[in-house]
C-alpha cells in the first residue's frame, strides 16, 4: 500500500507479531536526520521491509525529502561512507535515496486508526485524495519544500508538514513555514468520516514519548516520538511505540535511551534539559506569542509567574519549574520599573531571544553552521546575557578591543 485507505492486520499486543505473520509494525517517517548512523537505519528497514514485505509498513516523513536531508547530514553521512577512493558511490547512492523517498507510503489505516507522519491537511479531507495520487505522480515529488502551485504536491506537503493544536480549525503553520495547524474539531470530523477513533502521527518532539489530544468522547489524535534525548542526544525526552490491540485501544510503551545517572555530571543534565526546553520554545513561538498578548496589560510586559503559568500550560509541561529556571531563559525587565514590587519580563525580548535569532539565521548560514548554533544554544545565551549590561535584548556599542 502506498497512499492510504486500504487496511493492515492488527493483532493483540500479546498475541500478535509482524515476525511470525500475526501482526504488522508501521515506521511513521523521519528515519534520516534524526541522530547518527542514518544510513545504517535506513537500510535497516529496507532490510525488514524486504524480510517481511507484507507486516512491515514505512510512512515518508517531512525528511525523505531530496533538499531537506541534505541540510541535516544525511548526504553527508553517505559521502562519509561511501565516497572514497575511485569507488566513489556517493551521487548513485543519494538519487537511489531519493527515487525511494519519493515514493514511500503516505498514511496506513487500521480499523480504528489512520497513521501518517503530519497530520491532517486540510478540512474535510478524504484518504481517498491520496489514494487518488498514482505512483508516477509520486515519484515526481522528490522534495516538498517548494510546492509551487502543484495542487497534489501541496497536499503532500500538508499530510508530513502539519501540527495538531488546541484551537479549533485550521490555521497557517508560521512555526514551521509549511503545512497547517489543525484542531480538535477538523481531527474529530476526519476521524469520524472514516469511522476511525485515532489519528497516529509523529513530526513533533514530546517530553513523554507521546501526547494525546482529545478530540471527542470517541476519538483523539496522538502524536508518538521514539527519538530519545532529541535532538542528537542533547535533549531529555522519553521515546516512545504505540501498540494498537486486537479491541481497538491503545497500549503506550515509553522508554529512555539513558539513566539519569549515567550522565557525567550535572551540567551536561542542565544543559540537555535547556536545550529541550528552547526547541520547545522556538516550535512553539506562534502559540505562546498569542498567549502573551492576551495575558499583557502594559505594552509587551508579564508577570514572572504569568510567564511561567503559560509555558507549563502552553507546551503542556507542567511539571518544570518554570520560576527556578526563568534567570536562565528571560532576564528581568528594570528599567522603567522604579519603585515596582512585581518583577516583570518582556516577553518580546524574550521570544526574539530563543526564536528569531536562530530562526532569521537560516537562510544565512549552511547546515551544519545552524546545527552546531542550536547544540549550542545554552552557552550562546549565557554570553548574550553577559553582554547585555543593562538587560534591554541589545548589544550596542561596543568597541573593537576588549578591556
Amino acid at each position: 500500500m502506498f497512499n492510504g485507505g486500504s487496511k493492515i492486520p492488527i493483532k493483540d499486543e500479546n498475541e500478535g507479531s509482524p515476525w511470525n505473520g500475526t501482526g504488522a509494525i508501521v515506521f511513521n517517517g523521519d528515519f534520516v536526520d534524526r541522530g547518527e548512523n542514518s544510513v545504517g537505519v535506513i537500510l535497516t528497514l529496507l532490510l525488514l521491509k524486504i524480510a517481511y514485505p507484507n507486516n512491515v509498513y514505512l510512512n515518508r516523513g517531512n525528511h525523505e525529502d531530496a533538499i531537506l536531508s541534505t541540510v541535516y547530514g544525511f548526504t553527508d553521512e553517505i559521502q562519509a561512507r561511501y565516497g572514497k577512493g575511485e569507488c566513489d558511490s556517493t551521487d548513485d547512492i543519494w538519487d537511489a535515496m531519493g527515487d525511494l523517498f519519493s515514493v514511500l507510503p503516505l498514511c496506513v489505516r487500521t480499523d480504528t486508526a489512520a497513521i501518517m507522519h503530519g497530520g491532517i491537511p486540510s478540512d474535510g479531507f478524504q484518504l481517498s485524495e491520496l489514494e487518488s495520487i498514482t505512483t508516477e505522480q509520486r515519484s515526481r515529488i522528490r522534495s516538498m519544500l517548494d510546492p509551487g502551485d502543484d495542487a497534489i504536491c501541496e497536499l503532500v506537503q500538508n499530510v508530513l508538514w502539519s501540527d495538531p493544536r488546541t484551537e479549533h480549525g485550521i490555521h497557517p503553520n508560521e512555526d514551521r513555514g509549511a503545512g497547517i495547524f489543525f484542531g480538535p474539531d477538523v481531527t474529530h470530523r476526519f476521524l469520524t468520516d472514516h469511522g476511525l477513533k485515532y489519528l497516529i502521527r509523529s513530526h513533533e518532539v514530546v517530553d513523554e514519548g507521546f501526547h494525546c489530544m482529545k478530540c471527542s468522547e470517541e476519538n483523539s489524535a496522538i502524536t508518538v516520538f521514539s527519538s530519545v534525548n532529541y535532538p542528537n542526544g542533547e535533549g531529555c525526552n522519553y521515546g516512545a511505540v504505540i501498540n494498537i490491540c486486537s479491541d481497538g485501544t491503545l497500549a503506550p510503551v515509553r522508554f529512555r535511551g539513558y539513566e539519569v545517572g549515567s550522565i557525567r555530571s550535572h551540567n551536561e543534565y542542565f544543559n540537555r534539559t535547556m536545550s529541550y526546553l528552547v526547541e520547545m520554545i522556538s516550535q512553539n513561538k506562534s502559540k505562546l506569542l498569542s498567549a502573551f498578548e492576551k495575558k499583557a496589560e502594559t505594552k509587551t510586559l508579564i508577570t514572572t509567574k504569568e510567564w511561567a503559568d503559560i509555558l507549563s500550560s502552553q507546551l503542556d509541561l507542567h511539571e518544570v519549574d518554570w520560576l527556578s529556571l526563568q534567570p536562565y531563559l528571560a532576564p528581568i525587565v528594570t528599567e522603567g520599573l522604579e519603585g515596582e514590587n512585581v518583577e516583570m519580563i518582556d516577553f518580546m525580548k524574550f521570544l526574539s531571544l530563543h526564536c528569531n535569532l536562530l530562526s532569521n539565521a537560516i537562510d544565512e548560514c549552511d547546515g551544519e553552521t545552524m546545527e552546531t548554533l542550536r547544540q549550542n544554544h545554552v552557552l550562546l545565551l549565557t554570553v548574550f546575557k553577559f553582554l547585555d549590561t543593562n538587560g534591554n535584548g541589545l548589544i550596542i556599542g561596543m568597541n573593537s578591543e576588549l578591556e
